[in-house]
C-alpha cells in the first residue's frame, strides 16, 4: 500500500509488524518516527481537550512481541491525572501505578497465565520469547525497559 494508506491502516492496528519491501526482501521498520501515533480515549480519534498534542514515549508488550510508540493520552473530564485508567480502557495494563510507559496488553497477560499454568515458564522465559518474536537475528537488543527505543 502507499504511505498514506498504510498510516490510515496502521492508525487502527499499532501493534502490527510494518514492513516494507528493500528490493530483496520484507524488512521489519523499528524507527520510532516511522509509527503513527497512538490516540487513546476515542478509537484512534485525536482527543479534542489534548490541545498540546504532547507524545508520550511508549512500550507496549503484545503476544506478538514488543512494541515502541508514541502515545497520546485522552484529556477529558473522566480521565484528566489519571493515565492507568485510560490505558486499562484500552486494554492495556500499566507496568507501574506512577506515570507508566510500559505495559501490557491484557491478550499478553492471559497469554501469560496459560503459559506458566501448563509450562511453569517464568516471566523472564516469556519476555526472553517476546524479545525473540520481535528481533529474532538480535533479540537481545530488543529494549525491555521503558527508556529505551529500538535500535
Amino acid at each position: 500500500v502507499c504511505g498514506r494508506c498504510f498510516k490510515f491502516a496502521h492508525k487502527h492496528a499499532p501493534l502490527h509488524w510494518a514492513e516494507y519491501w528493500n528490493g530483496q526482501y520484507f524488512q521489519r521498520i523499528y524507527d520510532r518516527d516511522s509509527q503513527p501515533t497512538v490516540h487513546l480515549g476515542h478509537h484512534g480519534e485525536h482527543c479534542p481537550n489534548n490541545r498540546n498534542g504532547k507524545t508520550i514515549q511508549f512500550t507496549i508488550c503484545n503476544i506478538n512481541g514488543i512494541h515502541s510508540v508514541n502515545m497520546l493520552l485522552c484529556y477529558c473530564l473522566d480521565f484528566i491525572g489519571d493515565r492507568i485508567k485510560v490505558l486499562m480502557l484500552a486494554g492495556l495494563f500499566p507496568a507501574t501505578v506512577s506515570e507508566p510507559t510500559t505495559a501490557f496488553t491484557f491478550q499478553l497477560l492471559d497469554d501469560f497465565l496459560v503459559h506458566s499454568r501448563e509450562s511453569k515458564k517464568s516471566a523472564y522465559d516469556h519476555m526472553s520469547a517476546l524479545q525473540q518474536k520481535t528481533n529474532s537475528d538480535l533479540p537481545k537488543r530488543v529494549p525491555v525497559g521503558v527508556d529505551h527505543v529500538f535500535q
